[in-house]
């Protein structure tokens, strides 16, 4: 679940 806080960081960038 601790993945789950990094994975919009990930993903917002990209979403950009």
């Amino acid at each position: 679940m601790g993945q789950k806080t990094i994975l919009p960081i990930v993903i917002y960038p990209i979403s950009y």
